[in-house]
Parts: structure tokens; sequence; C-alpha cells
């Protein structure tokens, strides 16, 4: 393992919910919305190059499960 030291920043955060089974992973359909509706409306901008995609404890079989993806962000 390593350590990375992640800089304060402002984050937009998305959450995701339902199981990783299904043919469709739900993280990919999130990132599709945040690139093509979020982004170009919200008046922020990405404001370094890596992203966190975050997945919680639970059962990732179940319909509630959830994930984030926390994007960091500046004003245009």
């Amino acid at each position: 393992m390593q350590v990375y030291t992640v800089p304060a920043n402002k984050w937009a955060v998305f959450t995701a919910r339902g199981s990783l089974n299904g043919k469709e992973h739900q993280i990919n359909a999130l990132w599709t919305r945040i690139t093509t509706e979020w982004f170009p409306t919200c008046g922020y901008k990405r404001v370094a190059d890596y992203d966190l995609e975050v997945y919680g404890t639970g059962h990732t079989n179940s319909d509630d499960y959830t994930r984030e993806i926390w994007i960091p962000i500046n004003k245009k």
C-alpha cells in the first residue's frame, strides 16, 4: 500500500445506489451524467487530475448499496 496526501478542496459529491451485480454498473452511468449534464451547466470546473470513487460498507449485491464519486472543483 501507498499513502497519498490529498490537498484540501471543495468537492462535488455524487451518490449511486444499487447492486453491483447487474450488467450496467451504476457508477459508469453516474460518470456519464456528471460529464454530460452536470459539468456543462454547473458553473464549476475540475481543479485536479484526480477524483475519488468511494465504495461503502455493506453487501454489494443489495439494492441499497451506496458508493460515491468525489470530484475536486472550483468556480469557473
